[in-house]
């Protein structure tokens, strides 16, 4: 038999949040619903707690009951009445694999002849290829990150043979990859090793910036337009500090760098074109999900430095790319950025207390804003606004 579910309440502004503890589920409640979730828990369900929600608000004992019934459907449907937690639905970083993984390191025909060292983090590797022309164009967006460390944490082997190219890492392998398909496979593998090893950290799915010594965090889920208007930024002023993922220290509402190479898509192309001149002169690399991308030189993009100490958050805004859209800076209240702030997501880890209270520090204490854009240039502009208020 199954445990009851314990679920923590947290008082916030305008409402509360609650947390499944030992998940990474948060819900965000308004004032109302936060009352009856109090009422419930005192009284159950029935008639007691229809009562005494009709006595907390003021209301007719049929029009509590019609409101009760609401949101007891959504807390049933959330799993929050239930013993059991709800179905968690899949991670918003897919599991990416080729036909071809396997398990197995191949053996090698050719030996690597080219060999650099790379850390951030806190994480160092080495990547070692059959092709020194091939290796040295696909790692040009990696020259900001080259170390000479004798010895490494990670290694990864890059082999060419006639069926196409072999990537081996620490734990599996992907064959039969095309040139344009492996820096692409490098960076998801890489990826999900650096997020492994961050342990402590809450990683948020957003883009950072600093400015003045202080970060903008823009949050948003893939495709909201936030990498576009980061790479824009770095071109007016801000140092990139992360282009998709943001390694918040829950104590200090702090960030370090997380730099690995910004992917520009190619729906992007044309409102960074007078910006990155040479962007469309990069390699167009292929992801395993299809899409097409290009990475930027460390060169063509105003970096911090990878060991640059981590920064406090000032001001958060959740953009969103919208061609039909005029272009519109809107502050949101604390409880409508805890909203936002829950539905971008963060780490694939169960969260702790300390996470989520350092999710409602950054929406109850920092100055928080929605940012819908058609336009760059005006989109900086609100960016601006935004920033020359906190």
């Amino acid at each position: 038999m199954s445990s009851p579910v314990r679920i923590i309440f947290y008082s916030f502004a305008e409402g509360a949040a609650l947390h499944e503890e030992g998940s990474y589920r948060l819900w965000v409640l308004n004032h109302s619903s936060a009352a009856l979730w109090c009422l419930y828990e005192e009284h159950g369900l029935g008639v007691r707690l229809v009562t005494a929600y009709a006595d907390h608000f003021k209301l007719s004992l049929k029009q509590a009951k019609v409101d009760v019934d609401n949101v007891l459907s959504v807390f049933e449907k959330s799993g929050l009445l239930s013993e059991r937690p709800a179905p968690r639905p899949q991670p918003r970083v897919p599991v990416l694999k080729s036909p071809a993984t396997s398990s197995q390191v191949p053996a090698r025909k050719v030996p690597p002849c080219w060999h650099k060292t790379y850390q951030l983090a806190g994480v160092s590797w080495k990547i070692s290829s059959t092709d020194v022309d091939v290796a040295e164009k696909w790692f040009d967006c990696f020259v900001h990150l080259e170390t000479n460390l004798a010895s490494t944490d990670l290694h990864y082997d890059l082999i060419e043979s006639s069926s196409g190219w072999m990537l081996t890492g620490p734990d599996e392998s992907v064959g039969g990859l095309a040139e344009e398909e492996v820096l692409p496979w490098m960076l998801t593998m890489l990826f999900a090793e650096l997020c492994k090893r961050q342990p402590h950290q809450l990683l948020l799915h957003a883009a950072t910036l600093c400015r003045d010594g202080r970060l903008l965090l823009l949050p948003g889920e893939s495709a909201f337009g936030k990498s576009t208007l980061a790479a824009a930024l770095a071109t007016h002023g801000w140092k990139l500090y992360s282009d998709e993922l943001a390694p918040l220290n829950p104590e200090t509402l702090t960030v370090a760098p997380f730099l690995l190479p910004a992917g520009i898509k190619s729906r992007s192309l044309s409102a960074l074109q007078s910006y990155y001149p040479d962007l469309t002169a990069q390699a167009a690399c292929r992801r395993a999900d299809g899409q097409l991308v290009r990475y930027l030189a460390t060169s063509q993009i105003s970096l911090a430095a990878p060991d640059a100490n981590p920064a406090p958050v000032a001001a958060l805004i959740f953009p969103r790319y919208r061609p039909d859209a005029v272009t519109c800076l809107t502050r949101l209240t604390p409880l409508q950025a805890l909203e936002r702030l829950a539905q971008t997501g963060s780490s694939e880890r169960p969260l702790r207390s300390i996470d989520v209270e350092a999710l409602l520090a950054l929406a109850g204490q920092r100055p928080c804003w929605s940012l819908d854009y058609c336009n760059l240039e005006e989109a900086i502009k609100e960016v601006s606004t935004a920033w020359s208020l906190c």
